[in-house]
């Protein structure tokens, strides 16, 4: 497509315009290519200008959030791309019109060369996803192209059928003049204001480890330098124009003249080489492949020992869960075992990330802390050791909406709180022990009753209504224990509530003096000031008078002695 553009605006347009404008062979063979170029660089640099001034891409205004959400796998947007694709068919057609449509110069081969690289650049920061640094080069440098073009047309037009035109020969000037401010403005100003602060500084902050950062920088730095190269040609050539020393601007970017190199041919060099190198290498080096690497390195397998470990972390679980015997000694051996492989995990090369190990840890500190538990004395201790017992936050196996530890530690509390229950409305087995009696009295086969059992299960009816009896004044004396000290409890939080208000107006008190004091010093310090600031400027004037006064005097007194003592003679 760009290759029937190029050949549709050179025959229809730009071939017929050089017959009718009568133009030297030289100029009219050279002037189908400025003309195309300044057509796609219009064009690119209109179109770059549309997506940074006239979209939502902050990038210019703004050159830090070109690293922002950056990702090696990010999408690059449909805008960008277009832009992107119309810059790779460019170079591509670039390298076919140097061979086969261009007029060949001595550095044709250079050119070649450098179309190449640029191709290649374009395609990696493409593949990369490089992309917003990339418009935000190509509209820093493509506008330079514009004027420099621009400029080689009018020379082209300055000789037309042999007759010289002086508005072509002013414009072309002014071009040049315009095209070294430019050249500051965009590459020298512009460039590492923007570009070189977001790459050196800005990329760190978006992405601490962004691949090629050196290698992406030190090519920017090198194109900076570049930039400065050339532009010192550009400024002696155009002082020389404008100062005479060169009768009239021939083709900026020509190399072909038998004089020696001239600035232009430095400011077409520099041009290309730094516009689309420059572009290049700045996106290929932030792609630079490194990016991929990571990620390629991101995932490593299992090791053996964290499998083995999540073997043991599972039964462990699962035994905790069950009910266990007081000589059961294999939860305990098995949790020890945990503790010893978790520390070689930690030390293992393969080890997993950091919250993942937390997690292990987590749940073998629980393992550890659940059977410290269950050694203590009473249901109120297990229970309050329990409630401070962390479990884990995911399950260990994948296949549980709750962890494993989590279900343990519920039952545990159950459990707890069902024997804290009974210890404190003293269930025991006295009413077991009454049905059992009961169930004594009944005959084996339910016929007959004699007198002896009928006197032995009225015998513990009696028995049983005086457990009964002993056993609710007991529940009594201690609900009666438990009111009295949580009165007490009362009386103690009121008391310390009352001190504390106490305590906390006299330190209010204490610090609204401490504050008024603090203004009345301040106030006093303030004057004070004033005082000493006065009494310095009295003495001071004071001691320049009292100078004043010495000097005059002095003065006086050696005139009065010259008068009255004249020299001898």
């Amino acid at each position: 497509m760009i290759i029937g553009l190029s050949l549709f605006l050179s025959l229809s347009v730009v071939q017929p315009l050089a017959r009718w404008c009568d133009l030297p062979r030289r100029d009219a063979a050279k002037m189908p290519e400025s003309a195309w170029k300044l057509t796609f660089y219009t064009a690119s640099w209109s179109y770059s200008t549309y997506l940074l001034f006239l979209t939502d891409y902050p990038f210019f205004h703004d050159p830090p959030s070109v690293f922002y959400g950056w990702k090696a796998t990010i999408d690059v947007p449909k805008d960008i791309a277009i832009a992107y694709l119309a810059q790779c068919s460019f170079y591509g057609h670039a390298i076919y019109a140097t061979v086969y449509m261009d007029a060949w110069r001595k550095d044709s081969v250079v050119m070649l060369v450098h179309h190449v690289i640029t191709l290649a650049l374009i395609a990696f920061s493409y593949a990369f996803r490089y992309h917003n640094v990339g418009i935000l080069v190509l509209f820093l440098h493509d506008a330079n192209d514009i004027l420099l073009e621009f400029t080689k047309l009018n020379v082209y037009f300055k000789n037309r059928a042999g007759v010289r035109h002086k508005l072509n020969d002013v414009v072309s000037n002014i071009g040049c003049c315009s095209f070294a401010i430019s050249w500051f403005w965009f590459r020298l100003y512009w460039f590492p204001l923007k570009v070189l602060y977001a790459t050196c500084y800005s990329s760190l902050q978006s992405v601490p480890n962004i691949p090629f950062y050196f290698f992406f920088n030190i090519l920017l730095l090198i194109l900076t330098l570049m930039n400065i190269y050339w532009f010192l040609y550009i400024i002696l050539l155009v002082v020389k124009v404008l100062t005479g020393q060169v009768s009239e601007v021939n083709d900026v970017r020509e190399y072909d003249i038998e004089d020696s190199p001239s600035p232009a041919v430095y400011k077409k060099y520099n041009h290309l080489h730094s516009s689309k190198d420059g572009l290049r290498q700045r996106n290929g080096i932030i792609r630079g492949g490194s990016g991929v690497k990571e990620v390629v390195v991101a995932k490593m397998a299992t090791s053996r020992l964290e499998k083995n470990f999540l073997r043991l972390l599972v039964r462990c679980e699962s035994m905790a869960g069950e009910k266990r015997e007081e000589k059961d000694w294999r939860l305990e051996k098995y949790v020890g075992a945990l503790q010893e492989m978790l520390v070689e995990l930690k030390k293992h090369l393969s080890k997993p990330a950091a919250e993942v190990l937390n997690e292990y840890t987590r749940k073998v500190e629980f393992m550890k802390g659940l059977l410290e538990a269950e050694k203590l004395p009473n249901p109120t201790e297990k229970a309050l050791a329990n409630q401070f017992l962390a479990p884990g936050k995911t399950s260990t196996t994948g296949k549980e909406r709750l962890s494993a530890t989590q279900t343990v530690h519920l039952q545990m509390k159950a459990r707890y709180t069902g024997e804290m229950r009974g210890q404190l409305l003293g269930l025991v087995s006295a009413p077991a022990l009454s049905v059992t009696r009961w169930k004594q009295t009944l005959a084996p086969e339910g016929s007959e009753v004699t007198e002896l059992r009928k006197r032995s299960g009225l015998e513990d009816e009696k028995q049983t209504a005086t457990e009964l009896d002993a056993v609710l004044h007991r529940h009594h004396n201690m609900q009666e224990r438990l009111a009295e000290e949580m009165l007490s409890l009362a009386r103690n939080l009121k008391n310390n509530t009352l001190a504390a208000q106490s305590v906390i107006k006299q330190d209010n008190q204490t610090l609204t003096q401490s504050l008024r004091m603090a203004d009345q010093n301040f106030e006093k310090l303030k004057v004070e000031s004033e005082r000493l600031e006065q009494h310095t400027k009295k003495s001071v004037n004071w001691l320049l008078w009292l100078m004043l006064v010495v000097v005059c005097f002095t003065f006086i007194s050696m005139i009065l002695f010259i008068r009255i003592f004249p020299k001898l003679r």
